[in-house]
């Protein structure tokens, strides 16, 4: 289940890209944010799993090996998913920046 916190941002990273010249969804800058989108994404899918292995644990029932090891890493997890929802958003102000300056380079007679 996607958090509020990811829902804002994927409303800002969608409106930016809507905005944004389908030539610059290209740059390596936006590629880069796509990658990290990608993973943002994977972790919040595997937060919403170790989150339901938590409940059924909570419940008293008896969790595999694997699953167990899996509860162990939800910390890791969730550091590991707001390190990325920060890379990202820096890396979209830096993108915007960027392409501001673009335009406004492009508007301005040399």
């Amino acid at each position: 289940m996607p958090s509020a916190a990811s829902v804002k941002i994927d409303k800002q990273l969608n409106q930016e890209n809507a905005l944004a010249d389908p030539s610059q969804n290209l740059t390596p800058i936006r590629q880069a944010i796509t990658i990290i989108e990608h993973k943002i994404r994977n972790l919040e899918k595997r937060k919403g799993k170790l989150e339901s292995y938590k409940e059924l644990q909570n419940a008293g029932k008896e969790l595999n090996a694997d699953q167990k090891t899996a509860v162990a890493k939800f910390n890791e997890v969730i550091s590991t998913l707001d390190f990325a929802r920060d890379l990202c958003k820096q890396f979209v102000g830096i993108a915007t920046v960027t392409e501001r300056k673009q335009k406004l380079a492009k508007r301005k007679p040399s």
